[in-house]
This record gives C-alpha cells, structure tokens and sequence, in this order.
C-alpha cells in the first residue's frame, strides 16, 4: 500500500474493506469484497461506453497509399506517404507515421492473447489499447503488432524495421532505427531499445528489455534483460564472446 500512496498518478483504489483504512488521504476508495472483479468491470464499461480511448480520431491523409484489399479499422490515423499493402490489416486505435510502410498481409492491432483469470475462471477483458508506429517504418509481409488491453499503445519508433512473420507482442515498445528479424517473437511488455539488431527466429521474454545498441543473434532465446551495447546468443542466450569460447572448446575437445 505504500507505493499506491506514493504514487501521484493513482487517483484512486479499488480495495477491500480491512484495507481502506490504510489509504493516504486525498485519494478515492472503493471498497468491495472483489476488487479484481470490480477493477476489470469498471475497465469495460469505461472503454465500451466510449470514456477510456488511447485516442478518438480518424484521418488518412490523401497522400497515403492503401491497397483497395487493405481493411481499415475505427479511429485510425494514417500519415502521408504511408503505403499499406493488399490484404493489411490496420486495427482499430492505429497510428501510422509519415512515410512509413506496412507491407502486404501484414496485421497491426492485433489482440493478443491475455490469460486473466477472476474467481479461477478466464475473465472478458476489453481491449482497449492501439498501436503507434512513428516515421519512415517497415513493417514486411505477415508481420504482426499486437495491441495491449490497457489504454497504451504498443510502440515501434521511428525508422525500425519488423520483418517478415516476426511477432510484437502487447504493449512492447521498439526503439528508433531496431531491426528485428525474419519469424521473431516479442512477447508482451517487452522493451527494446534503439539502434538495437534481433536476429531471425529469437525469442524475447515477456517484460524483459533489450538496451539500445545491443544484438541478439539469430535463434537466441533471451530470458533475462539484455545491458547496451552487449552481444548474447544461445538458448538461454548469454554473452555472445563466452558462447563463441565455449563452443570453440566443445568442437576441439
């Protein structure tokens, strides 16, 4: 309870009643006997009556390209020079910045998949999150950016590249001019810095991050976080130099 109190971007608490008391003053209290129920109820009718939107606006500029295939959701904003290709899929709370490129069957705003669970039964959350990409991106064919279920975006900075099938999980955020590879798979939450390089088919653990300048090599299943500037490789992935050695040791005897 210390760090709700502490902090300034909670307004209010959804707590039971042995538990109000400790709540600073100044911030609101509601007391029920489920407050994970009455948290996620409360999310839904705020976003299904229109009141918890990342934003409420629709435009695609007239200098945007878009396939006649292409399916266009609800308050999408589309930057000029942007190319979306047959058979894309920009979902509804999507941000495209200028120049930016999503190439053919390509998703963006995808729901991803969230196991929450109330009273051990799989709970109905409204997904209530979008997508920003910024300018000049490449998003390639059957790529796919989730969208997070809060009221965030997932975002891809300026200039990265996403390759072809490579997945971004819920609420990830790629830093300016990243590439990441070919068959890729970014879980939720996930955060990458810029200027970093993923190679083709690695894997990357939910909530972890990935400093800017930093490489994962090709088939890397990374578990734990990634410092800049650092190399790491391997299944668990570990420092790149220390698997070359051992690798080295392994094939000499």
């Amino acid at each position: 309870m210390l760090r709700v109190n502490r902090n300034p971007c909670l307004s209010a608490v959804i707590t039971t009643e042995a538990l109000a008391g400790l709540v600073a003053d100044g911030k609101g209290v509601i007391v029920t006997d489920n407050p994970q129920e009455r948290y996620y109820e409360l999310h839904n009718h705020l976003f299904r009556s229109g009141l918890m939107q990342p934003h409420n606006t629709h435009s695609v500029h007239p200098d945007a390209h878009i396939a006649p295939s292409a399916i266009i959701g609800r308050n999408v904003v589309i930057g000029p020079e942007v190319t979306v290709g047959a058979g894309a899929i920009i979902g509804d709370y999507t941000i495209l910045g200028e120049g930016t490129l999503v190439a053919e069957y390509a998703v963006i705003g995808a729901r991803g998949m969230q196991n929450t669970k109330v009273n051990n039964r799989r709970y109905d959350v409204a997904w209530a999150g979008g997508v920003k990409i910024g300018r000049r991106c490449e998003i390639l064919t059957a790529a796919i950016v989730q969208r997070p279920y809060h009221c965030e975006y997932t975002e891809i900075g300026d200039e990265a590249q996403i390759s072809v099938k490579a997945n971004i999980g819920h609420g990830v955020h790629v830093g300016a001019r990243t590439m990441i590879g070919g068959n890729c798979q970014v879980a939720g939450n996930a955060r990458i810095g810029a200027d970093a390089w993923i190679g083709q088919s690695s894997t990357i653990c939910d909530g972890i991050s990935v400093g800017d300048r930093a490489e994962v090599k090709m088939g890397s299943v990374v578990i734990r976080s990634v410092p800049a500037c650092a190399s790491v490789s391997g299944n668990f992935a570990f420092s790149h130099e220390a698997h070359i050695r051992e690798f080295a040791q392994r094939l000499h005897g």
